[in-house]
């Protein structure tokens, strides 16, 4: 049986420290075909460092027009028009794979051709002592970033976006790269969950499996510059926005109505944290997405909402959160 092989695309901004060790931790794999580092406007030595590397034939070095910063979406969006394998992967630069990383889900993939990516845990490694208490405080003591359970591919996304069976995790997924043409490319409008909002899409027209859950595949460093540790606000501020370009990215796509209705949910419970009165955020959803008004879920939705009594507050307080979407979405769904 023909194993496919893997472009690891690798983002990297000011990142010369770190990028050797990613690099090679991808080389060590035989399953990677290439390895294709974006340097996204660095002002120290990346781009020097990613000419050494790039010795392997399998490495690469690319950079945006005129050297410009156009942020981690952009770069890993270059990465993926620029690939020449069937398969790809992402991996930060300041991460790095364990020996082993594609062994079962190049295998998997190899095997069922209906499988449309893997995904797997990724460990956590800590920068100081203090990190490693802010991090076990905030993710209840999570060590492995990734699902808690196996969960059926038809339920994925549910799970994803219940929020209470962990998460995927961006160095420890492996897709095919046609997924992508259904999906469209990672959003560049947002700075932050721009990773989560992908794995959404393709948890809602993919069938993504599980591989190896109980180890990690590959290390996720957490240092002082890591953009989880921004102020909760501004974290906040950029899940609600995914869950909007997700919820509108859907809405294109009726054929995905589960996934409408799972969202179309979360969405209003979003718009209500906003600060929208309950049934003003509900019948937001149910004028957007008029098939979703009778469904059990959302039905179960309204119930909650009346039998609560929330208060009328400042409706539509979430419009600022509805970017128009066919400027930042150009794929096409099969």
């Amino acid at each position: 049986m023909r194993q496919p092989e893997v472009s690891v695309i690798v983002p990297v901004r000011d990142g010369a420290a770190h990028l050797r060790r990613a690099v090679s931790s991808a080389l060590e794999a035989s399953q990677v075909g290439e390895v294709i580092v974006i340097d996204d406007g660095s002002r120290d030595a990346t781009w020097e460092e990613a000419g050494i590397l790039c010795s392997d034939p399998r490495v690469r070095r690319l950079q945006h027009p005129g050297q410009q910063t156009l942020g981690v979406s952009a770069s890993r969006n270059l990465g993926i028009t620029s690939a020449r394998c069937e398969l790809l992967a992402f991996l930060d630069a300041d991460d790095y794979y364990l020996p082993g990383r594609f062994d079962l889900a190049v295998s998997v993939l190899a095997a069922d051709e209906s499988v449309d990516g893997v995904h797997e845990a990724a460990g956590t490694w800590w920068a100081t002592a203090e990190l490693r208490s802010w991090w076990l405080k905030h993710y209840n003591a999570r060590v492995l970033n990734g699902l808690h359970r196996r969960v059926h591919p038809d339920e994925l996304f549910r799970s994803i976006v219940e929020g209470n069976n962990g998460w995927l995790h961006t160095s420890a997924i492996t897709v095919r790269r046609h997924l992508l043409q259904k999906t469209g490319p990672f959003d560049t409008e947002l700075s932050m969950c721009q990773d989560s909002a992908m794995w959404l899409k393709m948890a809602a027209c993919g069938r993504l499996v599980a591989g190896r859950l109980d180890e990690p595949v590959a290390v996720y460093v957490v240092h002082g510059d890591n953009r989880v540790l921004r102020q909760r606000s501004e974290k906040q501020h950029y899940e609600d926005l995914k869950d909007e370009i997700v919820w509108r990215w859907l809405l294109q796509r009726p054929q995905l109505h589960s996934a409408l209705v799972v969202q179309g949910c979360q969405v209003a419970r979003r718009r209500m944290a906003q600060g929208s009165d309950g049934m003003a955020a509900w019948q937001s959803v149910a004028t957007e997405y008029p098939a979703i008004a009778e469904e059990s879920d959302f039905v179960r939705l309204q119930r909650e909402i009346l039998s609560s009594g929330v208060q009328a507050g400042p409706c539509a307080s979430w419009e600022y959160l509805n970017p128009p979407m066919a400027s930042t979405h150009s794929g096409t769904d099969e």
